[in-house]
């Protein structure tokens, strides 16, 4: 398995925002060093922005409620 995609894998059982945050400083980490590309960081990092957005707009959501 290559580091993409254990690190997709990650972000796709990631189910809060503190644990997508925690991803991010991950994230950061692995592109610093060289183990993902720049293309694969933009990649991620997009996805985990997303899944953050979408968690805090389900609980405006549902405060709403």
């Amino acid at each position: 398995m290559t580091n993409f995609k254990a690190m997709l894998l990650r972000v796709n059982k990631a189910v809060t925002i503190s644990d997508l945050k925690a991803l991010e400083i991950s994230l950061s980490r692995l592109v610093t060093t060289g183990v993902i590309t720049t293309s694969e960081f933009w990649k991620l990092d997009d996805m985990i922005l997303n899944r953050i957005f979408k968690l805090e707009t389900d609980i405006q959501m549902n405060k709403r409620d």
